[in-house]
């Protein structure tokens, strides 16, 4: 069977070279993205890092962009990371500052036949809750719910990248941003 399927292995992505199909110039790109995915830029930097940039910083990565560039800076790793980088975030930082939950208690319902059934209070709820503690009166208290993003929703609605999965959200276009050389 290996004969047969010979081309089949764990490097088939670099056919099976490695030192000439990955970065064979030595020269990595970073990758400078808006919060849609969208390539902005690229640089020859040799750092090969993925930088998101918010939407209200991209006007002035274009514009610290363009600065380098006239200077020749443009793919030096120093000048970047001091320049562009604080523009935005590391995808992977990205990713793990995104809040995806929140364990304070932030809301308590008294629940129980004596409050509710004689009418006093009657609150319907859907909220996953965590038992307290049991009152005098018998009641139950209950109190504290998750909050937090699930699956990217938010993102997907207002045409983002999703932040728990950012590298599924990358998408592959021309660079928005050209600068003149």
């Amino acid at each position: 069977m290996c004969e047969k399927y010979y081309d089949v292995s764990p490097y088939g992505y670099c056919n099976n070279n490695l030192m000439r199909f990955i970065d064979p110039s030595g020269m990595n790109y970073t990758d400078y993205r808006n919060d849609k995915g969208e390539l902005l830029f690229k640089t020859s930097d040799g750092i090969s890092d993925i930088i998101i940039v918010r939407d209200p910083d991209v006007a002035a990565l274009e514009k610290k962009g363009e600065k380098l560039e006239e200077e020749g800076k443009l793919n030096d790793p120093q000048a970047n990371k001091e320049v562009l980088y604080p523009l935005g975030k590391d995808i992977t930082e990205y990713k793990n500052s995104y809040k995806t939950g929140n364990d304070n208690v932030d809301n308590g319902y008294v629940i129980g036949y004596d409050v509710t059934y004689n009418g006093k209070s009657g609150i319907a709820t859907t909220i996953w809750m965590h038992i307290q503690g049991v009152s005098d009166e018998g009641a139950q208290i209950l109190g504290g719910y998750h909050i937090g993003k699930s699956e990217g929703q938010i993102d997907r609605i207002q045409g983002r990248i999703n932040r728990l999965e950012p590298f599924k959200g990358l998408k592959n276009n021309e660079p928005l941003i050209k600068f003149e050389k």
